[in-house]
């Protein structure tokens, strides 16, 4: 940082990170926000989602990785904005290019402290009683007035009513029937409570997610898709529901319009990073378990011929593993925004199938 200091002056600095403009003042980024996660742009954010608008407005600054922003920094951004795009965007503008003239890419809660602006109305409301004492003390007298007034009305409505009040005679004295103990809970455990449940399971339910699965018949696994999207790890669920169903999940960050129109999608934001996952489940018709240069067999032989088939192997289909495979393989992962891992994982294969049928 303190050789960012020396070499850069402030408008330098300002283009380094791509925001020798105000980021957060476009109007057609917030539109693709809005349209990209089906948000309602007259309706305040939650917390989650001002974390999300944050991250994509400075992705699309191109400086998403450069900026460095505290997550209670982000909280802070959302209690003052209460959720309001036009403060988010007046408060993250002003921080950032208040921490810019320190020279720091660190934008912390002091930034967005500072760049808090209290609303012209307050404002001039705080002005007038401000520089005007003679109407300050007046309404400060009429209010005194008016607390000692309440006070002498209360005080003499009691005493009348202490005078009027006659004594009631004493009831006679009843033994009450106490109420019946409670049973103890089976092998004598003590009943739930909330704070003894963990909080990972206190998660509320998703409409969507429960449509989604009962389309696939799966609707007995909700409790632990929800904790898999909790977690952002998808592994246990996936084998779980493979080896009981046959069914397995496929996630990938790109939906090409032919799979929209074939599957039912479930759509949800992740946040580690943030980015939309589409899932979809699918009956494998080929998986390869194994992938090296110099494996044989019938099932290599059918992915070169889908490869063939999408104009990505133009060569001999020998059912033999080898580079030019491997090269298809990728470019094939490439234009499809799939992990390039030049292996044949059950996504890729999913789409494989797919767009060659």
């Amino acid at each position: 940082m303190d050789e960012l200091k020396s070499n850069f002056n402030n408008a330098e600095f300002l283009n380094h990170f791509r925001l020798n403009t105000d980021p957060f003042s476009s109007d057609r980024e917030d539109l693709k926000f809005f349209h990209s996660f089906n948000l309602n742009a007259n309706q305040p954010l939650t917390a989650e989602q001002t974390i999300v608008y944050i991250q994509f407005i400075l992705t699309a600054a191109g400086a998403n990785h450069q900026i460095i922003i505290e997550e209670k920094t982000l909280q802070e951004v959302f209690r003052l904005s209460t959720g309001r795009i036009d403060q988010i965007r007046a408060i993250m503008d002003r921080a950032l290019h208040n921490a810019f003239k320190d020279r720091t890419k660190i934008i912390t809660k002091k930034y967005v402290k500072e760049s808090f602006i209290v609303p012209k109305r307050c404002k001039n409301v705080f002005k007038f009683l401000t520089f005007n004492s003679v109407i300050t003390k007046i309404i400060i007298i009429a209010v005194l007035f008016g607390l000692i007034g309440t006070a002498f009305i209360f005080w003499s409505g009691k005493e009348q009513k202490t005078q009027i009040l006659k004594p009631e005679p004493i009831p006679p004295v009843t033994k009450k029937k106490s109420p019946p103990l409670a049973k103890p809970s089976p092998a004598g455990k003590p009943l739930p409570t909330l704070h003894n449940t963990d909080e990972k399971s206190i998660q509320s339910t998703d409409d969507k997610l429960i449509e989604f699965l009962s389309a696939y018949h799966l609707e007995r696994y909700e409790p632990l898709f929800l904790t898999a999207i909790f977690s952002e790890n998808f592994n246990d669920i996936t084998d779980k529901i493979y080896n009981e169903t046959g069914m397995m999940l496929i996630h990938f960050t790109s939906l090409p319009a032919i799979v929209e129109k074939k599957y039912h999608i479930y759509e949800k934001i992740l946040l580690n990073p943030v980015h939309i996952r589409f899932f979809l489940f699918w009956k494998p018709t080929l998986m390869i378990s194994k992938y090296e240069n110099g494996i044989k067999g019938h099932k290599i032989k059918q992915l070169q011929t889908m490869l063939q088939k999408i104009d990505l192997y133009p060569h001999e289909i020998n059912g033999i593993v080898d580079t030019k495979l491997t090269r298809s393989l990728i470019r094939f992962q490439r234009r499809n925004q799939l992990e390039k891992t030049g292996f044949p994982d059950i996504t890729t294969l999913f789409f494989l199938t797919i767009l060659s049928e």
